[in-house]
C-alpha cells in the first residue's frame, strides 16, 4: 500500500473515531440512563483507541501469517505429547510465530509512531504538534522541524535496534532448542 493511501486511511479512521465515537457513546449512555457523557473521555485516549482499532487488523494478520508459516508437524508433535490447545499456542506456536514476524511487527510499530502525528489535528499535542507550536511562536520552522525529524529518527532507530536484538535472541534460543 502506498504511503499516501495509508496516510489517508489513518486520517479517515481517526477522524471517524474522534467525531463519531462521542456521539455513539452519548447515545448508549442515554439509552441506558447512565450518568456519563463523552466529554469526560480524554483526547489522548481517543487517539490511542483510534490508532489501536485501525492497526489491530494488521497486527492480527501479521501474527496469523507467522502462525501459518509454522510446519503442521509442530502442532501434531505437541498434540501427541498431550498438550492442550492453549499449551500448544503458548509454548510452541506463538514463540515461533513471533520469531517469524518480529520484523513486520516492528515495521508496523514504526508506522504507528509516524501516524501519531495526526493527533495534532484533533488538538492532542505530540511531537509534530509541539513542533508546530514552537515554530509558530519562534518563527524558526526549519530548525523546529529538523529537531522533530531527529526525535522521530531516534525513536525509529530505537525500535529497530530493539527488534533486531529480540530477533537475534529468539533465533539463538530456537537454534539451541526451546527450554
Amino acid at each position: 500500500m502506498s504511503h499516501f493511501l495509508e496516510a489517508r486511511r489513518w486520517c479517515c479512521i481517526s477522524f471517524c473515531f474522534f467525531y463519531g465515537f462521542p456521539h455513539i457513546f452519548d447515545a448508549v449512555t442515554n439509552y441506558f440512563s447512565l450518568p456519563f457523557k463523552a466529554n469526560i473521555i480524554p483526547l489522548p485516549l481517543l487517539v490511542i483507541a483510534g490508532l489501536s482499532i485501525s492497526t489491530s487488523a494488521f497486527f492480527s494478520e501479521i501474527l496469523r501469517s507467522g502462525i501459518k508459516a509454522i510446519s503442521p508437524g509442530e502442532y501434531d508433535a505437541a498434540a501427541s505429547l498431550g498438550m492442550t490447545q492453549f499449551q500448544i499456542m503458548c509454548r510452541v506456536l506463538f514463540p515461533q510465530a513471533i520469531l517469524y514476524t518480529i520484523k513486520n511487527l516492528s515495521s508496523k510499530a514504526i508506522n504507528i509512531l509516524h501516524a501519531s502525528s495526526i493527533a495534532y489535528w484533533i488538538s492532542v499535542v505530540e511531537i509534530t504538534g509541539k513542533t508546530n507550536l514552537v515554530a509558530s511562536t519562534t518563527y524558526q520552522f526549519v530548525e523546529a522541524f529538523i529537531g522533530a525529524a531527529i526525535i522521530y529518527w531516534c525513536i525509529t532507530m530505537l525500535i529497530e535496534v530493539l527488534s533486531s536484538a529480540l530477533d537475534r535472541k529468539l533465533t539463538a534460543k530456537f537454534h539451541r532448542g526451546l527450554s
